[in-house]
């Protein structure tokens, strides 16, 4: 009951405001007035849900149908983010992690009695059409990733266990290019699992453009040889 009152109040608290900030109780973060939701910690990230096969292929009301949605696909042990289908990708969906090995076993689900269809947060409205645990609904705002780690700490280290669909942004280091480009700005998504198991237990870096290692691959050794 207590969980269910608190939820209640976020959700009237978060719908009110012009910005949110979590993580920050002392208002040392600056108001940027172009963010619905922000965050000021720098080792923990958003941890994705995890969809159900049933869920992700519904032939009606498919949650995970709505452009910018981001969430762990049980069925193929992949994080995704849907987008509009276009004629490259008809599906509309961008795997931003291969699928894990079939060793790892990912988190059991909740189960019928645990879980209500109209759980969630709205941020930015009263009510929304769309089905999520977390929407914003603003045209003008958008959201700030939190930040997971830094150039002398990056999200490998700062974030000791990791749980699958943890995602977050960071600027680390340019061990290629440390001279022309000191630094780069990267999406860093961990795909689950431990990397005692081949494939598993690793950090997916995505940004704008292609900018590959000598080996042309972004693995935990990669990751590793960050200072």
């Amino acid at each position: 009951m207590k969980k269910i009152i608190a939820s209640i109040l976020v959700t009237v608290s978060l719908s009110v405001k012009s910005q949110v900030i979590i993580g920050d109780n002392a208002g040392s973060v600056p108001a940027n007035s172009n963010a619905i939701l922000s965050f000021s910690s720098e080792n923990m990230g958003i941890v994705l849900p995890i969809i159900n096969s049933a869920t992700e292929t519904a032939s009606s009301n498919n949650v995970v149908r709505v452009p910018g949605t981001l969430y762990v696909s049980r069925a193929d042990k992949q994080i995704k983010v849907y987008m509009l289908p276009t004629t490259q990708n008809s599906t509309g969906l961008l795997p931003l992690t291969p699928t894990l090995p079939a060793a790892v076993t990912l988190p059991t689900a909740n189960t019928a009695a645990e879980s209500t269809q109209n759980a969630g947060v709205i941020i930015g409205a009263q009510t929304t059409s769309q089905k999520g645990i977390l929407v914003l609904e603003n045209d003008k705002k958008t959201l700030v990733m939190p930040s997971i780690g830094t150039r002398t700490n990056p999200p490998h280290k700062a974030i000791k266990s990791p749980y699958i669909g943890t995602i977050g942004f960071a600027e680390t280091d340019n061990v290629v290019f440390p001279t022309t480009k000191p630094s780069k700005k990267l999406l860093w998504v961990f795909n689950g699992g431990n990397k005692s198991i081949n494939g598993a237990g690793q950090w997916h870096l995505w940004r704008a453009g292609a900018e590959l290692p000598p080996t042309g691959v972004i693995d935990q050794n990669y990751l590793d040889s960050l200072p």
